[in-house]
């Protein structure tokens, strides 16, 4: 059986760009094929067919591939060029921390200035390890650096909750954090008060949370002045499942019926009254 010229070359070219796709949420770049063996005229012959949809100047979607955002993050940052990481609220959405939404941000260095439409672009004077690394296949600063960042875009509250879903998380510590803050410099650093600010609130025995609901507790308890409770206390309920028992921390003027929370992953399922001191 006879096929046209061209044909073995064509087929390769094809399992080369399904094989780069797959490892990166179906984006491609044309250096990347390029460097793969995959040559010029296959790839435009690829995008004047509809094989390759062209998202930013080389950068492509495979034809028929499914979209997600983390596709379009991708795109972004094969778009930025070299060093180009996925950042701040969009760093935050890969690491799992709440409240992030589906922002397209990304970071470069601060010497370049690409142009990525519809991405939010971020020029940073230090960006490299510890503060990178990969999530997904898409490379993306590091959890610290993520809230490092955060502090600069997000509310106070909204910073909060990430950093305690990180700390109940152990995605970082107090400690950590505060050194990666001093190493990259505190001074004119947009919302290095206000973090350095939550780290001293949970410097010491730190409260852990795990929703929203305790977050806004443990925040409510702080601002009456009230000892910071024990949480995270895992109680067994009936068929198999699980609570996390907030309750507060003993001290010698405590009252003597404290009120105790417990909560699950999806949300507080009763808040009741202890029976004794200390409860």
């Amino acid at each position: 059986m006879s096929h046209p010229p061209g044909w073995l070359v064509s087929m390769d070219a094809d399992g080369i760009i399904a094989e780069i796709a797959s490892a990166q949420h179906s984006a491609v770049s044309r250096k990347q094929l390029l460097a793969a063996g995959v040559g010029g005229h296959v790839i435009d012959h690829r995008v004047a067919t509809g094989r390759l949809l062209v998202v930013h100047p080389g950068v492509y979607f495979p034809d028929g591939h499914p979209r997600s955002w983390e596709q379009t993050l991708m795109a972004a940052v094969l778009a930025a060029g070299p060093g180009a990481v996925a950042s701040h609220r969009s760093a935050g959405r890969l690491a799992g921390m709440p409240g992030m939404g589906l922002t397209a941000e990304v970071s470069v260095g601060a010497h370049r200035a690409p142009r990525v439409v519809g991405a939010r672009l971020h020029r940073v004077a230090q960006l490299g390890p510890p503060d990178t690394g990969l999530v997904a296949g898409i490379p993306c600063t590091r959890p610290a650096r993520t809230l490092i960042d955060l502090a600069g875009v997000q509310t106070p509250a909204a910073l909060g909750a990430a950093l305690d879903d990180c700390l109940s998380r152990r995605l970082v510590s107090v400690e950590y954090l505060g050194r990666r803050l001093d190493a990259l410099g505190r001074r004119g650093r947009d919302g290095a008060g206000a973090l350095a600010g939550l780290l001293a609130e949970r410097t010491g025995a730190r409260p852990r949370t795990q929703s929203e609901f305790e977050r806004r507790l443990l925040a409510a308890l702080r601002r009456a002045g009230l000892p910071a409770p024990r949480t995270q206390y895992q109680v067994a309920l009936p068929g198999g499942r699980k609570a996390s028992w907030t309750s507060p921390t003993p001290t010698s003027g405590s009252a003597s019926r404290p009120i105790a929370t417990a909560t699950t992953p999806a949300g507080p399922i009763g808040v009741g009254t202890a029976l004794a001191t200390g409860c």
